[in-house]
């Protein structure tokens, strides 16, 4: 059922399978085949010596490499019902693993919170009047957002479901007569570490020509207030995602581009379209570990994207040229030289 929330255990395991190298005769590979009618002469000789040459297939040097393959052991342990509307369908399931609650939203604008795992229900929002359409849980697992086709987006206290906040937002004079909808919501954390901003798109509720354009919204997590507004082009946002150390925000469109912005300043870095040949359906940013770092190449980020076309594409982002601690003893020595000879140059 399109209503019910699967539960899946997976396993991963790398085997390696090893080609052999199959050992041929040699009789067979060398062999000269000798002509009895004519005896050979001094030419034919020589050239039966390099026919055997020729003939004599030397091995792949890389027929013996081991290749490593990663496998999944998928697993199906239950399902449960979470979207009761007259034609049920859950759109969102985030997971804390902080405090072991599960959060899924869909059809019937309900948000119901289950525990894990023994996934009872804990308690059930009414939160929206139309389909959740994104929602996700903080960092720290005390905060959890919703954003709604029915035009709202609400901040909820995780452990008890009550509402703290409704987020508000100020567009540009230009669209006053607009009508605008959130499409994503995600919480990220800001580079202190100490606290968490929260983000979310907005797209046009109607399309018009010549096409509106759409927003990245920045709010603090205080007192929710708007802190940025940008403008992101007139592709329609579909998905979004925020790097787990809140530099960098991912954004997937319906014509199959992909975006990324800083997230403190909300600066478009990297721009592809129609990377994918319909709308992207998830995002992920790679764990911001050395780990990651050593298989992507070095790269400061890399986002991960998806799409019903079948493709999995991975976006980098390379590292940002710094200034060493030599670079800058050897600019405050050039500096100091300079000095002397400007000095030097009008007597001083």
């Amino acid at each position: 059922m399109e209503g019910n929330c699967h539960v899946y255990k997976i396993k991963h395991s790398i085997s390696e399978e090893g080609i052999e190298i199959k050992e041929r005769k040699c009789e067979k590979q060398n062999q000269v085949i000798q002509r009895k009618t004519k005896p050979a002469t001094g030419k034919q000789k020589f050239d039966d010596q390099s026919n055997s040459t020729v003939n004599h297939k030397i091995p792949d040097a890389n027929a013996n490499v081991i290749h490593s393959r990663l496998c999944f052991d998928i697993k199906h342990l239950e399902s449960f019902q979470t979207d009761f509307s007259d034609d049920p369908f859950q759109k969102q399931v985030r997971f804390s693993s902080l405090v072991n609650l599960l959060a899924t939203g869909g059809a019937d604008g309900h948000i119901r919170i289950w525990k894990h795992p023994k996934l009872s229900k804990a308690y059930d929002i009414e939160a929206h009047k139309d389909d959740v359409d994104d929602l996700d849980i903080c960092p720290i697992g005390k905060k959890m957002v919703s954003v709604s086709r029915d035009g709202h987006g609400k901040v909820w206290n995780l452990e008890d479901g009550t509402l703290l906040s409704e987020l508000n937002y100020v567009l540009p004079a230009k669209c006053k007569d607009l009508k605008y909808t959130f499409r994503s919501c995600r919480f990220g954390i800001v580079e202190d570490k100490n606290d968490l901003a929260l983000f979310a798109t907005l797209n046009p509720a109607r399309r018009t020509k010549p096409a509106s354009q759409c927003y990245i919204c920045k709010w603090d997590t205080k007192n929710y207030a708007q802190q940025k507004l940008v403008a992101a082009g007139t592709d329609v946002f579909s998905v979004m995602a925020v790097s787990d150390d809140g530099h960098f925000i991912g954004l997937g469109t319906q014509s199959g581009g992909v975006k990324i912005y800083i997230a403190f300043s909300l600066q478009q870095v990297y721009n592809v379209d129609h990377v994918h040949g319909i709308f992207v359906t998830g995002l992920e940013f790679l764990p911001t570990r050395e780990e990651s770092r050593r298989i992507t190449g070095g790269h400061e980020t890399s986002l991960v994207s998806i799409s019903v076309d079948n493709h999995v594409i991975i976006h980098h982002i390379p590292m940002r040229p710094s200034m060493g601690i030599l670079t800058l003893i050897t600019l405050f020595i050039l500096t100091l030289f300079m000095i002397f000879v400007i000095m030097d140059y009008f007597n001083l």
